[in-house]
């Protein structure tokens, strides 16, 4: 029977001064008990660490890089020293449902092929502890990836703070080149997490608030997406969902894929002529044939993503598929 001592459970921190503590105080408040907090600072410039210093809790242990590694190897460097049998990897700026760890043990020993552990998020500009929901212990599990991949590029958001990995796993997985996907390697990084015969268990609730804010890396384009990494990850979905046999993948990646390439094709104007263009270039890249692009654009036009939109609307009032 797996305890709260399986799990390392660890936050990775770079000039979060503003919001550091209420992310360590939502673990602090877990149900499940005590455990040890794991906070590995990228060499933070501002008052981070003072902060952490000053709540003087024996269960909070400080690694602190010499100088800045970048938030790729500041991750490698987490999954590299977990020494136990799961690892969790937060943010240093969200905030975690307080029965959250204590579900996610529930789940683990109910389904031992379970390797992978995630949920639902909300995303807020200024998230309290007190607008979590009540959940009742439920989640859906997966027996097969492409299914849970499918999910996923129709829409729900996954919150990748969230995922617990068997450890063994990700540090194989951790090799993976940052380059080829560069800051949009999370998921590609969580798909990878899961092995042949593995199970995938998801909390459809919203049980990270995912903080806004204007530090995010997310919201700079300097430092990427860049075309050939947008493409890899659609090369991803492509191989995944597109090429399996499954019909109902193959729908979800045809419903979507359009889509996502216009979206991206707007962070690309300057350098391709057209978006037709952009998307050639990928049916290039990936060997493929122009067919699909074709029934993708039908479906696009046809607006059938919005049917899964409505969907969303509905679980969202009632605190699921944010």
């Amino acid at each position: 029977m797996y305890k709260i001592s399986d799990i390392r459970v660890n936050i990775t921190s770079y000039n979060r001064d503003k919001y550091i503590i209420p992310a360590v105080n939502s673990l602090l408040r877990q149900s499940v008990g005590e455990f040890e907090i794991n906070v590995f600072d990228n060499f933070s410039t501002d008052n981070t660490l003072k902060k952490l210093i000053k709540l003087d809790n024996r269960r909070i242990k400080l690694y602190r890089s010499t100088f800045n590694i970048g938030g790729h190897n500041n991750f490698k460097r987490v999954v590299n020293q977990s020494n136990k049998k799961f690892t969790i990897i937060f943010h240093d700026d969200d905030l975690i449902h307080h029965n959250y760890l204590e579900y996610i043990l529930m789940a683990l020993n109910e389904n031992p092929k379970a390797s992978l552990v995630c949920s639902g998020m909300l995303r807020a500009n200024n998230p309290q502890e007190q607008l979590f929901k009540n959940y009742n212990f439920s989640y859906k599990k997966f027996k097969d990836k492409s299914n849970f991949i499918s999910l996923v590029y129709l829409g729900f958001p996954m919150c990748f703070p969230s995922c617990l990995y068997k450890t063994e796993n990700m540090k194989k997985v951790i090799k993976i080149k940052a380059e080829k996907f560069g800051k949009i390697c999370d998921r590609p990084v969580v798909y990878s997490a899961v092995k042949e015969g593995e199970e995938i268990i998801l909390f459809p609730g919203q049980y990270i608030h995912y903080r806004l804010h204007s530090g995010q890396d997310s919201n700079s384009k300097a430092n990427g997406p860049f075309p050939n990494q947008i493409f890899e990850l659609q090369k991803l979905y492509y191989n995944e969902l597109y090429l399996n046999s499954n019909f109902k993948s193959k729908l979800i990646f045809l419903t979507s894929f359009y889509y996502y390439m216009s979206l991206d094709f707007k962070n690309f104007k300057s350098e391709y002529n057209s978006r037709k263009t952009f998307i050639l270039e990928f049916v290039e890249f990936v060997n493929g044939k122009i067919l699909f692009v074709y029934l993708s654009k039908f479906l696009y036009f046809l607006k059938i993503r919005n049917l899964y939109k409505v969907y969303r609307v509905i679980k969202r009032n009632i605190g699921q598929y944010s």
